[in-house]
């Protein structure tokens, strides 16, 4: 049972994986984009483009990457203990 669980929420991830990456991809490609072109390279160019990006990603959004991070370790939690409960 529990390993069913387990290739579920690892299906699961795998289909929100590549909508994770888009949002978090496409988020710091709007945020250069809409930095000044005369900004420097550095530490604050760099803070600028994280503000940027998380105004962006503000609200429900935000969510989408911690959700798909916590889907695929919980699939791994599961997994393990498919496996501890294996009597060999």
């Amino acid at each position: 049972m529990f390993l069913g669980i387990a290739v579920g929420l690892a299906m699961f991830y795998a289909i929100l994986k590549p909508l994770s990456d888009g949002l978090t991809d496409t988020s710091i490609w709007v945020a250069k984009m809409v930095a000044p072109a005369d900004t420097a390279e550095g530490e604050t160019a760099k803070q600028f483009l994280k503000l940027g990006q998380a105004a962006l990603m503000e609200g429900w959004l935000s969510n989408v990457p911690f959700i798909t991070y916590s889907i695929f370790f919980s699939s791994v939690i599961v997994a393990f203990f498919t496996i501890g409960g294996q009597r060999f």
